[in-house]
Protein backbone atom coordinates (compact mmCIF):
# COMPACT_ATOMS: atom_id res chain seq x y z
CA UNK A 1 0.00 0.00 0.00
CA UNK A 2 2.59 2.48 0.90
CA UNK A 3 4.30 1.53 -2.06
CA UNK A 4 1.40 2.37 -4.22
CA UNK A 5 1.02 5.65 -2.51
CA UNK A 6 4.52 6.74 -2.99
CA UNK A 7 3.97 5.59 -7.26
CA UNK A 8 0.85 8.04 -7.09
CA UNK A 9 2.72 10.76 -5.62
CA UNK A 10 5.21 10.37 -8.15
CA UNK A 11 2.99 10.45 -10.85
CA UNK A 12 1.11 13.72 -9.24
CA UNK A 13 4.54 15.04 -9.33
CA UNK A 14 5.40 14.45 -12.57
CA UNK A 15 1.73 15.29 -14.01
CA UNK A 16 2.27 18.81 -12.71
CA UNK A 17 6.35 19.30 -13.66
CA UNK A 18 4.33 18.25 -16.96
CA UNK A 19 2.18 21.23 -17.02
CA UNK A 20 4.23 23.90 -15.86
CA UNK A 21 6.56 23.27 -18.41
CA UNK A 22 3.46 23.43 -21.08
CA UNK A 23 2.51 26.34 -19.31
CA UNK A 24 5.88 27.89 -19.77
CA UNK A 25 5.94 27.33 -23.11
CA UNK A 26 2.75 28.47 -24.15
CA UNK A 27 3.73 32.21 -22.26
CA UNK A 28 6.89 32.38 -23.91
CA UNK A 29 5.31 31.72 -27.08
CA UNK A 30 2.62 34.55 -26.38
CA UNK A 31 5.32 36.93 -24.86
CA UNK A 32 7.25 36.54 -27.63
CA UNK A 33 4.70 37.57 -30.15
CA UNK A 34 3.46 40.56 -28.21
CA UNK A 35 6.30 41.62 -27.99
CA UNK A 36 6.91 41.17 -31.99
CA UNK A 37 4.11 42.75 -32.51
CA UNK A 38 5.30 46.07 -30.71
CA UNK A 39 7.67 46.50 -33.37
CA UNK A 40 5.17 47.02 -36.51
CA UNK A 41 5.96 50.12 -38.27
CA UNK A 42 2.40 51.20 -39.76
CA UNK A 43 0.76 49.36 -42.05
CA UNK A 44 3.94 47.03 -42.40
CA UNK A 45 5.00 43.56 -41.35
CA UNK A 46 6.77 43.53 -38.43
CA UNK A 47 10.84 44.61 -38.60
CA UNK A 48 11.97 42.37 -35.56
CA UNK A 49 10.08 39.56 -34.72
CA UNK A 50 12.09 37.15 -32.29
CA UNK A 51 9.35 34.75 -31.22
CA UNK A 52 10.25 31.71 -33.87
CA UNK A 53 13.99 32.30 -33.08
CA UNK A 54 12.93 32.13 -29.16
CA UNK A 55 11.25 28.80 -29.39
CA UNK A 56 13.67 27.42 -31.76
CA UNK A 57 16.13 28.06 -28.71
CA UNK A 58 14.12 27.00 -26.15
CA UNK A 59 13.55 23.60 -27.96
CA UNK A 60 17.35 23.20 -28.59
CA UNK A 61 18.32 24.41 -24.66
CA UNK A 62 15.21 22.27 -23.04
CA UNK A 63 14.48 18.92 -25.03
CA UNK A 64 12.11 18.32 -22.51
CA UNK A 65 9.90 20.74 -23.74
CA UNK A 66 10.37 19.55 -27.63
CA UNK A 67 7.66 17.33 -27.21
CA UNK A 68 4.07 16.91 -29.41
CA UNK A 69 2.39 18.76 -26.42
CA UNK A 70 5.15 21.47 -26.03
CA UNK A 71 4.89 21.81 -29.68
CA UNK A 72 1.75 22.16 -29.52
CA UNK A 73 1.48 24.70 -26.55
CA UNK A 74 3.80 26.93 -28.46
CA UNK A 75 1.40 27.04 -31.82
CA UNK A 76 -1.48 28.07 -29.41
CA UNK A 77 0.71 30.64 -27.57
CA UNK A 78 1.16 32.25 -31.19
CA UNK A 79 -2.43 31.64 -32.45
CA UNK A 80 -3.84 33.83 -29.11
CA UNK A 81 -1.56 36.67 -29.48
CA UNK A 82 -2.58 36.37 -33.18
CA UNK A 83 -5.95 36.72 -32.18
CA UNK A 84 -5.26 39.50 -29.67
CA UNK A 85 -3.82 41.40 -32.94
CA UNK A 86 -7.05 41.90 -34.36
CA UNK A 87 -6.41 38.53 -36.76
CA UNK A 88 -9.20 36.14 -37.79
CA UNK A 89 -8.60 32.80 -36.84
CA UNK A 90 -8.05 30.99 -40.02
CA UNK A 91 -5.31 33.71 -41.19
CA UNK A 92 -3.93 33.52 -37.62
CA UNK A 93 -3.82 29.84 -38.24
CA UNK A 94 -1.78 29.87 -41.48
CA UNK A 95 0.62 32.27 -40.17
CA UNK A 96 1.72 30.47 -37.43
CA UNK A 97 1.86 27.50 -39.54
CA UNK A 98 4.56 29.32 -41.65
CA UNK A 99 6.15 30.12 -38.24
CA UNK A 100 6.35 26.42 -37.53
CA UNK A 101 7.71 25.40 -40.29
CA UNK A 102 10.71 27.60 -40.21
CA UNK A 103 11.04 26.27 -36.78
CA UNK A 104 10.63 22.56 -37.38
CA UNK A 105 13.45 22.94 -39.58
CA UNK A 106 15.63 24.95 -37.63
CA UNK A 107 15.19 22.21 -35.04
CA UNK A 108 15.40 19.04 -37.26
CA UNK A 109 18.98 20.54 -38.24
CA UNK A 110 20.29 21.64 -34.72
CA UNK A 111 19.78 18.34 -33.32
CA UNK A 112 22.06 17.05 -35.99
CA UNK A 113 24.96 19.36 -34.57
CA UNK A 114 26.98 18.65 -32.27
CA UNK A 115 26.74 19.82 -28.31
CA UNK A 116 29.90 21.82 -28.42
CA UNK A 117 28.89 23.84 -31.97
CA UNK A 118 24.73 23.99 -30.37
CA UNK A 119 26.65 26.12 -27.85
CA UNK A 120 28.81 28.11 -30.32
CA UNK A 121 31.91 26.70 -28.30
CA UNK A 122 34.00 26.17 -31.85
CA UNK A 123 35.43 28.15 -34.27
CA UNK A 124 33.50 26.95 -37.38
CA UNK A 125 30.08 26.74 -35.23
CA UNK A 126 28.97 30.43 -36.38
CA UNK A 127 29.19 29.21 -39.66
CA UNK A 128 27.21 26.01 -39.56
CA UNK A 129 24.33 27.89 -37.45
CA UNK A 130 24.23 30.92 -40.51
CA UNK A 131 23.71 27.83 -42.59
CA UNK A 132 21.05 26.67 -40.60
CA UNK A 133 19.74 30.32 -40.16
CA UNK A 134 19.22 30.16 -44.04
CA UNK A 135 17.22 27.18 -44.79
CA UNK A 136 15.19 27.63 -41.69
CA UNK A 137 14.48 31.46 -43.09
CA UNK A 138 13.85 29.58 -46.51
CA UNK A 139 11.57 27.14 -45.34
CA UNK A 140 9.51 30.00 -43.61
CA UNK A 141 9.28 32.22 -47.03
CA UNK A 142 8.20 29.46 -48.95
CA UNK A 143 5.26 28.39 -46.21
CA UNK A 144 4.87 31.80 -46.45
CA UNK A 145 4.34 31.84 -49.80
CA UNK A 146 2.63 28.85 -50.44
CA UNK A 147 -0.24 29.84 -48.01
CA UNK A 148 -0.88 33.22 -49.97
CA UNK A 149 -3.63 31.74 -52.19
CA UNK A 150 -5.78 31.13 -48.85
CA UNK A 151 -5.13 33.79 -46.72
CA UNK A 152 -4.85 36.68 -49.80
CA UNK A 153 -6.98 35.04 -51.93
CA UNK A 154 -4.53 34.32 -54.86
CA UNK A 155 -2.47 37.38 -54.69
CA UNK A 156 1.05 37.13 -53.76
CA UNK A 157 1.03 39.48 -51.34
CA UNK A 158 3.00 37.13 -48.66
CA UNK A 159 6.48 39.16 -50.48
CA UNK A 160 8.78 35.88 -49.79
CA UNK A 161 11.97 38.07 -50.40
CA UNK A 162 10.96 40.45 -47.24
CA UNK A 163 9.93 37.54 -45.12
CA UNK A 164 13.75 35.29 -45.71
CA UNK A 165 15.61 38.23 -45.21
CA UNK A 166 13.38 39.43 -41.59
CA UNK A 167 13.48 35.87 -40.98
CA UNK A 168 17.17 35.50 -41.43
CA UNK A 169 18.01 38.27 -39.61
CA UNK A 170 15.67 37.23 -36.52
CA UNK A 171 17.16 33.75 -36.20
CA UNK A 172 20.63 35.32 -36.78
CA UNK A 173 20.69 37.73 -34.02
CA UNK A 174 18.33 36.03 -32.07
CA UNK A 175 19.43 32.54 -31.97
CA UNK A 176 23.34 32.98 -30.66
CA UNK A 177 21.91 34.54 -27.43
CA UNK A 178 19.80 31.22 -26.30
CA UNK A 179 22.66 28.99 -27.19
CA UNK A 180 25.71 30.78 -25.94
CA UNK A 181 23.76 31.69 -22.57
CA UNK A 182 25.47 29.90 -19.89
CA UNK A 183 23.67 28.05 -17.12
CA UNK A 184 22.83 30.25 -14.25
CA UNK A 185 24.53 28.35 -11.78
CA UNK A 186 26.67 29.80 -8.58
CA UNK A 187 29.76 29.54 -10.98
CA UNK A 188 28.29 31.65 -13.40
CA UNK A 189 26.77 34.38 -11.20
CA UNK A 190 29.92 34.42 -9.56
CA UNK A 191 32.05 34.75 -13.19
CA UNK A 192 29.81 37.54 -14.46
CA UNK A 193 30.62 39.28 -10.86
CA UNK A 194 34.29 39.14 -11.11
CA UNK A 195 33.58 40.48 -14.98
CA UNK A 196 31.65 43.35 -13.73
CA UNK A 197 34.15 44.23 -11.15
CA UNK A 198 37.18 44.19 -14.34
CA UNK A 199 34.86 46.39 -16.01
CA UNK A 200 34.87 48.88 -13.07
CA UNK A 201 38.68 48.83 -12.40
CA UNK A 202 39.57 49.06 -16.16
CA UNK A 203 38.11 51.99 -17.60
CA UNK A 204 39.66 50.62 -20.98
CA UNK A 205 37.04 47.74 -21.27
CA UNK A 206 34.75 50.55 -21.77
CA UNK A 207 35.91 51.85 -24.61
CA UNK A 208 34.64 48.93 -27.48
CA UNK A 209 31.12 49.50 -25.84
CA UNK A 210 31.21 53.43 -26.17
CA UNK A 211 32.21 52.98 -29.52
CA UNK A 212 29.70 50.84 -30.65
CA UNK A 213 26.98 53.53 -29.01
CA UNK A 214 29.21 56.52 -30.70
CA UNK A 215 28.52 54.19 -34.36
CA UNK A 216 25.06 53.56 -33.79
CA UNK A 217 24.40 57.60 -33.05
CA UNK A 218 26.30 58.31 -36.24
CA UNK A 219 24.05 56.23 -38.65
CA UNK A 220 21.53 58.74 -37.08
CA UNK A 221 23.24 61.50 -38.15
CA UNK A 222 24.58 60.94 -41.30
CA UNK A 223 21.77 57.90 -42.68
CA UNK A 224 21.83 56.78 -46.26
CA UNK A 225 21.03 52.89 -46.98
CA UNK A 226 25.12 52.69 -46.19
CA UNK A 227 24.62 53.74 -42.33
CA UNK A 228 24.64 50.16 -41.71
CA UNK A 229 28.67 50.14 -42.21
CA UNK A 230 29.43 52.19 -39.85
CA UNK A 231 28.66 50.07 -36.88
CA UNK A 232 30.64 46.69 -38.21
CA UNK A 233 34.49 47.74 -36.71
CA UNK A 234 32.71 48.70 -33.41
CA UNK A 235 31.45 45.56 -33.14
CA UNK A 236 34.12 43.21 -34.54
CA UNK A 237 36.13 45.30 -31.89
CA UNK A 238 33.71 44.59 -29.60
CA UNK A 239 33.84 40.95 -30.66
CA UNK A 240 37.28 40.51 -29.50
CA UNK A 241 37.04 42.12 -26.40
CA UNK A 242 33.82 40.45 -24.88
CA UNK A 243 32.94 37.18 -23.77
CA UNK A 244 30.85 35.37 -26.62
CA UNK A 245 27.60 35.72 -24.74
CA UNK A 246 27.80 39.18 -24.44
CA UNK A 247 28.82 40.19 -27.51
CA UNK A 248 25.83 38.03 -29.14
CA UNK A 249 24.02 40.14 -27.04
CA UNK A 250 25.61 43.18 -27.90
CA UNK A 251 25.27 42.68 -31.49
CA UNK A 252 21.45 41.51 -30.86
CA UNK A 253 20.72 45.04 -29.28
CA UNK A 254 22.07 46.82 -31.87
CA UNK A 255 21.24 45.48 -34.82
CA UNK A 256 17.59 45.16 -33.23
CA UNK A 257 17.61 49.02 -32.92
CA UNK A 258 19.33 49.47 -35.83
CA UNK A 259 16.13 47.85 -37.93
CA UNK A 260 14.19 49.57 -35.86
CA UNK A 261 15.44 53.24 -36.22
CA UNK A 262 15.41 52.47 -39.98
CA UNK A 263 11.87 51.43 -40.17
CA UNK A 264 10.57 54.15 -37.68
CA UNK A 265 12.29 56.47 -40.98
CA UNK A 266 14.91 58.01 -38.27
CA UNK A 267 17.81 56.80 -40.97
CA UNK A 268 16.42 56.94 -44.81
CA UNK A 269 16.13 54.05 -47.26
CA UNK A 270 16.72 53.92 -50.79
CA UNK A 271 13.96 55.15 -53.12
CA UNK A 272 11.28 53.32 -55.01
CA UNK A 273 13.31 53.31 -57.84
CA UNK A 274 16.69 52.40 -56.56
CA UNK A 275 17.61 48.29 -57.81
CA UNK A 276 17.29 46.72 -54.75
CA UNK A 277 14.72 47.55 -51.82
CA UNK A 278 15.30 49.12 -48.76
CA UNK A 279 12.96 46.36 -46.90
CA UNK A 280 14.79 43.34 -48.40
CA UNK A 281 18.72 45.16 -47.97
CA UNK A 282 17.92 46.30 -44.30
CA UNK A 283 17.58 42.80 -42.79
CA UNK A 284 20.12 41.09 -44.95
CA UNK A 285 22.90 43.51 -44.08
CA UNK A 286 21.96 43.37 -40.38
CA UNK A 287 22.37 39.28 -40.95
CA UNK A 288 25.19 39.69 -42.30
CA UNK A 289 26.66 42.29 -39.82
CA UNK A 290 25.72 40.06 -36.94
CA UNK A 291 27.10 37.01 -38.32
CA UNK A 292 30.74 38.51 -38.94
CA UNK A 293 30.33 39.43 -35.32
CA UNK A 294 29.12 36.13 -34.05
CA UNK A 295 32.13 34.34 -35.77
CA UNK A 296 34.92 36.75 -34.78
CA UNK A 297 34.13 36.87 -31.29
CA UNK A 298 33.53 32.69 -31.69
CA UNK A 299 36.90 32.46 -33.20
CA UNK A 300 38.67 34.92 -30.24
CA UNK A 301 36.37 32.54 -27.41
CA UNK A 302 38.08 29.05 -29.23
CA UNK A 303 41.89 30.89 -29.47
CA UNK A 304 41.39 31.65 -25.33
CA UNK A 305 40.19 28.49 -24.47
CA UNK A 306 43.42 26.81 -26.39
CA UNK A 307 45.54 29.33 -24.50
CA UNK A 308 43.65 28.36 -20.92
CA UNK A 309 44.21 24.33 -22.01
CA UNK A 310 47.47 24.94 -22.75
CA UNK A 311 48.06 26.95 -19.79
CA UNK A 312 46.37 25.00 -17.73
CA UNK A 313 48.77 21.66 -19.49
CA UNK A 314 51.47 23.54 -18.55
CA UNK A 315 50.67 24.43 -14.68
CA UNK A 316 48.80 21.51 -13.34
CA UNK A 317 49.41 17.84 -12.36
CA UNK A 318 48.23 15.68 -15.11
CA UNK A 319 47.77 13.20 -12.42
CA UNK A 320 45.47 15.17 -9.74
CA UNK A 321 44.60 18.89 -11.44
CA UNK A 322 46.58 20.22 -8.62
CA UNK A 323 49.24 23.32 -9.75
CA UNK A 324 53.01 21.43 -10.38
CA UNK A 325 55.31 22.72 -7.80
CA UNK A 326 56.68 25.69 -9.91
CA UNK A 327 53.20 27.31 -11.12
CA UNK A 328 52.48 26.39 -7.07
CA UNK A 329 55.34 28.09 -5.49
CA UNK A 330 55.16 30.87 -8.33
CA UNK A 331 51.21 31.31 -7.36
CA UNK A 332 51.79 31.53 -3.80
CA UNK A 333 54.36 33.85 -3.97
CA UNK A 334 52.53 36.62 -5.69
CA UNK A 335 49.85 35.91 -2.58
CA UNK A 336 52.01 36.34 -0.09
CA UNK A 337 53.60 39.10 -1.63
CA UNK A 338 49.90 40.93 -1.22
CA UNK A 339 49.75 39.75 2.16
CA UNK A 340 49.63 37.13 5.05
CA UNK A 341 48.58 34.20 4.55
CA UNK A 342 48.69 30.33 6.29
CA UNK A 343 50.88 27.41 4.79
CA UNK A 344 49.30 23.43 4.90
CA UNK A 345 51.96 20.76 4.25
CA UNK A 346 49.84 16.89 3.93
CA UNK A 347 51.09 13.75 3.41
CA UNK A 348 49.48 10.70 2.97
CA UNK A 349 49.78 8.40 5.87
CA UNK A 350 51.54 4.84 4.80
CA UNK A 351 50.83 5.79 1.27
CA UNK A 352 54.07 3.35 0.14
CA UNK A 353 53.29 0.91 2.28
CA UNK A 354 49.51 0.98 -0.41
CA UNK A 355 51.40 1.18 -3.41
CA UNK A 356 53.60 -1.57 -2.66
CA UNK A 357 51.18 -3.98 -1.72
CA UNK A 358 48.34 -2.71 -4.30
CA UNK A 359 50.28 -1.62 -7.15
CA UNK A 360 51.09 2.10 -8.81
CA UNK A 361 47.69 2.10 -10.38
CA UNK A 362 45.73 1.98 -6.57
CA UNK A 363 48.17 4.68 -5.89
CA UNK A 364 47.29 6.61 -8.12
CA UNK A 365 43.50 6.20 -7.65
CA UNK A 366 44.13 7.16 -4.00
CA UNK A 367 45.98 10.65 -5.19
CA UNK A 368 43.40 11.54 -7.00
CA UNK A 369 40.71 10.53 -4.42
CA UNK A 370 42.39 12.33 -2.11
CA UNK A 371 43.17 15.52 -4.46
CA UNK A 372 39.53 16.17 -5.20
CA UNK A 373 38.43 15.82 -1.46
CA UNK A 374 41.27 18.72 -1.04
CA UNK A 375 40.27 21.01 -3.85
CA UNK A 376 36.42 20.56 -2.26
CA UNK A 377 37.34 21.38 1.14
CA UNK A 378 39.24 24.36 0.33
CA UNK A 379 38.02 27.76 0.05
CA UNK A 380 37.27 30.20 -3.26
CA UNK A 381 41.05 31.64 -3.93
CA UNK A 382 43.04 29.19 -2.07
CA UNK A 383 46.24 27.43 -4.06
CA UNK A 384 46.13 23.86 -4.08
CA UNK A 385 49.77 22.12 -5.29
CA UNK A 386 51.37 18.89 -5.49
CA UNK A 387 55.01 19.05 -4.77
CA UNK A 388 56.25 15.59 -5.18
CA UNK A 389 54.69 11.87 -4.86
CA UNK A 390 52.03 12.24 -2.12
CA UNK A 391 52.70 15.49 -1.15
CA UNK A 392 50.84 18.39 -1.16
CA UNK A 393 50.57 21.69 0.12
CA UNK A 394 48.09 24.37 0.07
CA UNK A 395 48.55 28.76 0.28
CA UNK A 396 45.31 30.37 1.64
CA UNK A 397 45.70 33.71 1.28
CA UNK A 398 44.21 35.96 4.49
CA UNK A 399 43.31 32.78 6.67
CA UNK A 400 44.15 33.50 10.65
CA UNK A 401 45.63 30.59 11.90
CA UNK A 402 42.43 29.43 13.80
CA UNK A 403 41.11 29.72 10.28
CA UNK A 404 43.65 27.71 9.00
CA UNK A 405 43.65 25.01 11.67
CA UNK A 406 39.94 24.67 10.73
CA UNK A 407 40.57 24.09 7.05
CA UNK A 408 43.32 21.78 7.83
CA UNK A 409 41.01 19.49 9.92
CA UNK A 410 37.95 19.66 7.74
CA UNK A 411 40.41 18.21 5.31
CA UNK A 412 41.76 15.57 7.72
CA UNK A 413 38.49 14.64 8.25
CA UNK A 414 36.87 14.36 4.76
CA UNK A 415 40.29 12.60 3.71
CA UNK A 416 39.58 9.54 6.77
CA UNK A 417 36.37 8.97 5.33
CA UNK A 418 37.19 7.74 2.08
CA UNK A 419 37.69 4.44 0.82
CA UNK A 420 39.15 3.29 -2.13
CA UNK A 421 38.58 -0.25 -3.36
CA UNK A 422 42.17 -2.15 -5.01
CA UNK A 423 41.39 -3.72 -8.65
CA UNK A 424 41.69 -7.01 -7.09
CA UNK A 425 39.34 -8.25 -4.38
CA UNK A 426 40.86 -7.20 -1.09
CA UNK A 427 38.82 -4.89 1.19
CA UNK A 428 38.83 -1.56 0.84
CA UNK A 429 41.69 1.06 1.82
CA UNK A 430 40.75 3.28 4.69
CA UNK A 431 43.38 6.61 4.11
CA UNK A 432 43.86 9.21 6.59
CA UNK A 433 46.71 12.26 6.41
CA UNK A 434 48.92 14.41 8.20
CA UNK A 435 48.69 18.18 7.80
CA UNK A 436 51.21 20.60 8.94
CA UNK A 437 50.31 24.23 9.84
CA UNK A 438 52.62 27.60 9.56
CA UNK A 439 51.36 31.36 9.51
CA UNK A 440 52.96 34.24 7.16
CA UNK A 441 51.88 37.41 9.27
CA UNK A 442 54.05 39.34 7.05
CA UNK A 443 53.67 39.97 3.16
CA UNK A 444 57.02 38.46 1.16
CA UNK A 445 58.15 36.63 -1.69
CA UNK A 446 59.53 33.09 -2.94
CA UNK A 447 61.87 33.24 -0.30
CA UNK A 448 59.71 33.78 2.77
CA UNK A 449 56.76 31.10 1.09
CA UNK A 450 59.85 28.09 0.96
CA UNK A 451 60.34 29.50 4.57
CA UNK A 452 57.01 28.79 5.48
CA UNK A 453 56.72 25.64 3.67
CA UNK A 454 60.11 24.35 5.75
CA UNK A 455 57.77 25.59 9.45
CA UNK A 456 54.71 24.04 7.91
CA UNK A 457 56.86 20.45 7.06
CA UNK A 458 58.37 20.31 10.07
CA UNK A 459 54.73 20.47 11.83
CA UNK A 460 54.05 17.97 9.68
CA UNK A 461 56.90 14.95 10.80
CA UNK A 462 55.67 16.33 14.34
CA UNK A 463 51.55 14.84 13.49
CA UNK A 464 53.43 11.96 11.82
CA UNK A 465 55.23 11.16 14.98
CA UNK A 466 51.92 11.52 17.01
CA UNK A 467 50.63 8.32 14.66
CA UNK A 468 49.45 10.48 11.54
CA UNK A 469 45.80 11.46 11.41
CA UNK A 470 46.27 14.62 13.32
CA UNK A 471 46.53 18.67 12.23
CA UNK A 472 50.04 20.03 14.07
CA UNK A 473 50.52 23.58 14.16
CA UNK A 474 54.01 24.91 13.97
CA UNK A 475 55.56 26.78 17.25
CA UNK A 476 52.73 24.88 18.93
Amino acid sequence: MAAYDNNQAVSAIDVRAHVRRLALVFGIGLLACLFGFLTYPVDLPAVFWPANAIILGLFVRRPDCATPAGWAAAAGGFVVAELLAGDGFEPSLWFVLADFAGILVGWLLLRRLHEADRRLARPHSVRYLLGICIVAAASAAMADAGMAPFVYGGALEARPGFRFATELANYVLVLPVLLALPRLDRRTRQQWRDEARMLLREPAQWVPLAVVAASFAATLLIGGPGAVAFLVLALLWAAITYELFWTAVLTMLVCVGQMIVVSAGLVSLPGPDEALDGDLWLPLGVALMGAGALGAAALNAAREAALRRLENAASNDGLTGALTRGAFLGSGADALSRGGVAVLMFDLDNFRRINDRHGRATGDRVLVACAAVVRAGLRSGDLFGRLGGEEFAAVLPGASPDEAVQVAERLRAGIAQLAVVPDEADPAIGLTVSVGVAQGAHAGGLSELELLLGQAEGALYRAREQGGNTVARAGA
